[in-house]
C-alpha cells in the first residue's frame, strides 16, 4: 500500500469546507418544505459523519500533542506531516 500524501492543514481546510457547504444547504433549504423533507436523511448523515471526523481529527491533535511531548519538541514549530515523513 502507499502511503498517504494528504498534509493535515489539508484535511483540516476540507473539513472547514465540508462543514461550511452543509451548514449553508441546511439554511437555504429551510423554507423548503417539500426540499428539507428529501435531503433530511443526508443531511442528518452528513452532520453526523462531520461530528465524527471532528472528534477524530481532535484526538488525531491530542495524539500529536503526546508525540511532541515525547520528542520535546516546540508546538509551535513542530509539523506533524514532516514526523510522519520522518517514519515512513
Amino acid at each position: 500500500p502507499f502511503p498517504s500524501r494528504i498534509s493535515v492543514e489539508n484535511v483540516d481546510a476540507e473539513f472547514q469546507s465540508l462543514s461550511s457547504r452543509t451548514r449553508s444547504v441546511e439554511e437555504s433549504i429551510q423554507g423548503e418544505t417539500e426540499l428539507l423533507q428529501q435531503l433530511d436523511h443526508f443531511l442528518q448523515n452528513s452532520t453526523a459523519a462531520l461530528v465524527e471526523l471532528r472528534r477524530q481529527r481532535q484526538e488525531l491533535r491530542n495524539e500529536g500533542n503526546i508525540l511532541i511531548d515525547f520528542f520535546c519538541e516546540d508546538r509551535e514549530s513542530f509539523r506533524l506531516d514532516e514526523c510522519f515523513k520522518v517514519f515512513q
